[in-house]
């Protein structure tokens, strides 16, 4: 009988190939959890120097450590970001941690180029100026070309527990954005594709947010045409308790309590926001009174946003057109950002009087 003598170095080439592997692996794993702790000062200015230019504001950092596992680069403690003076004297943001992300193939040179940023537990100012035009649109334009130019798979932008204050001019809104959580990604053709949570906010109230937001969105910074859609994005409110949503927008809980949730879809430029959406509503009732039992509500709805101008309409839609609800609202706001000035209507169709 003859016996295969290839059978035994073959499995000797494979035992000794995942050997080497494992060997890699362990290497890899050993430096990534050792890099944050080994100080790279050293480096400080030439990164500093590369943060400025990536974002076109001045910048404040503390402590500088090499990072892997987020992709190759470097953790930053303490860093501050100046404002543009165009949108203001205040830092456009404080950063507790900010992870540099930097572009392999520079590296290699001797160069570092940023090819992404992770903000943790960061404080940021969204302004707007008299003109229209905001810091973070500007801000985000420069990210993505960042993202554009490498050939990397982590986004170009993470955010995590972020506070978002916004200031119109020099004055700074009662309204803000708690435990945000953004991140961005950016294609060559220019657009955006952002996720984002948090819960909104007031700075004249205690606690932490009133509901939670999430959602996606595409930004087309370059429409194929004029008539192409800006925005396309989908808004989820998740379920909330009624009394925190009117408190939100009041500032104080108008006596009306339950549950609501919510998702719209929503499509345009961003001074004409078409939305179109449901709303559900369940164990609604007076402050002072016991929910009654299983009336459980969902409503449709459309209305327009203008973003620049801070103005919201929405009008309820029927069942069906062939089935017209008892009560149609109608809803318009304004200033909904500084002062927000409501507009009611509504619209009875054959609505039993004793329920009104």
């Amino acid at each position: 009988m003859e016996v295969s003598t290839t059978a035994k170095p073959k499995r000797s080439l494979l035992t000794r190939s995942l050997k080497y592997l494992s060997l890699g692996l362990g290497a890899l794993l050993f430096v990534g959890l050792v890099a944050p702790f080994i100080s790279a000062a050293r480096y400080g200015q030439q990164i500093k120097q590369a943060l400025e230019s990536a974002l076109g504001r001045k910048v404040e950092i503390g402590k500088v450590h090499y990072t892997l596992f987020s992709g190759p680069g470097f953790s930053i403690e303490d860093v501050s970001i100046a404002e543009d003076p165009r949108y203001g004297l205040e830092p456009c943001a404080y950063v507790s941690n900010l992870e540099v992300r930097v572009r392999i193939d520079k590296l290699l040179l001797g160069k570092i180029q940023v090819a992404g940023l992770q903000l943790v537990d960061p404080s940021l100012n969204f302004v707007k100026r008299a003109d229209g035009t905001w810091n973070v649109v500007e801000l985000l334009g420069r990210l993505s070309a960042l993202q554009g130019d490498s050939w990397s798979l982590f986004p170009a932008l993470k955010v995590s527990g972020a506070r978002l204050d916004f200031k119109l001019g020099t004055r700074k809104t009662v309204f803000y954005v708690a435990d945000a959580d953004l991140s961005l990604y950016a294609e060559r053709s220019g657009q955006l594709h952002l996720v984002f949570a948090g819960s909104p906010a007031r700075t004249d109230r205690n606690g932490q947010g009133f509901g939670h937001f999430r959602g996606a969105a595409n930004w087309y910074s370059n429409p194929s045409d004029p008539q192409s859609p800006q925005l396309d994005a989908d808004l989820y409110l998740e379920q909330s308790n009624l009394s925190e949503l009117t408190t939100l927008i009041e500032g104080y809980d108008i006596g009306v309590h339950g549950e609501v949730s919510s998702h719209a879809h929503l499509v345009g430029p961003a001074t004409a926001l078409k939305f179109r959406g449901s709303l559900q509503l369940s164990d609604v009732h007076r402050w002072d009174l016991l929910p009654a039992s299983g009336e459980d509500w969902s409503v449709r709805y459309s209305g327009a946003i203008d973003l620049i101008q801070h103005r919201f309409e929405l009008q309820t839609l029927p069942p069906s057109p062939d089935n017209p609800s008892p009560v149609a609202l109608r809803v318009r706001v304004n200033d909904f950002l500084t002062a927000p000035s409501w507009a009611v209507i509504a619209q009875l169709h054959a609505a039993p009087a004793q329920n009104v």
